[in-house]
């Protein structure tokens, strides 16, 4: 499990930062409404589910025909469910850099970049490769990071 900081905050896992990163951008913009917030953490960065939900939403997205529930793609523990003007705001789980799903790194990218979060990866590995697109500079990257782990044993 890899670990992050996100402002300053250690988070344990991908989805722990993008609710992390929502959860810092309430505390910041307490008077946000639930729209200029879902505008802001927009649907496409995340993909077919989008990367928050309010309880009519979620709803909605519960009776539209599918097998899905809040439960298997939303963090819904009590200390997870944020607060925003008496609402409860749901952020999905669903985050990842491999197989089907690529939405990790364009999320780290526009809250370093457009929301101006500051997101580290403290596990050795070098954040700069969830950015890139560019083969090349993608391979110099891994083989750093695997002298680095060589050096290390």
């Amino acid at each position: 499990m890899s670990k992050y900081l996100v402002n300053g905050v250690e988070v344990k896992s991908k989805n722990r930062v993008v609710l992390e990163v929502v959860k810092q951008y309430i505390k910041q913009y307490p008077n946000i409404s639930y729209n200029e917030l879902k505008k802001i953490f927009n649907d496409e960065l995340q993909g077919s589910i989008g990367v928050i939900k309010n309880e009519s939403d979620m709803i909605r997205w519960e009776s539209d025909g599918r097998k899905d529930n809040r439960d298997k793609r939303f963090f819904t523990n009590n200390q997870d469910i944020l607060k925003l003007n008496n609402e409860n705001i749901y952020v999905c789980t669903e985050w990842g850099n491999s197989g089907t799903l690529h939405n990790f790194s364009n999320f780290i990218k526009y809250a370093e970049e457009e929301l101006d979060f500051d997101i580290k990866n403290l596990d050795n590995e070098n954040i700069k490769r969830y950015k890139t697109n560019d083969k090349k500079e993608k391979t110099e990257i891994k083989n750093k990071e695997n002298k680095n782990n060589n050096n290390n044993i």
